[in-house]
């Protein structure tokens, strides 16, 4: 849950963004130049948790990785 909300404040603060300093209609889509690098390090451990729990449940629901 923690990667999700991580990922929904990154989206919000993005589009705050959007509305206010770039008067512009809000997108869902996230720059990976406008990311600090502690946000990008961030975005890839969250990344790999959900790679790890697709993997998961693919396993337990197929029983195999592929």
């Amino acid at each position: 849950m923690q990667s999700y909300y991580y990922l929904i404040a990154l989206r919000l603060k993005k589009q705050a963004r959007d509305i206010i300093k770039d008067h512009k209609a809000p997108s869902n889509f996230v720059e990976l130049e406008s990311l600090t690098k502690i946000e990008i390090v961030t975005l890839k451990e969250i990344f790999k948790t959900i790679q790890n729990f697709q993997a998961g449940i693919r396993l337990k629901f197929t029983g195999n990785l592929s």
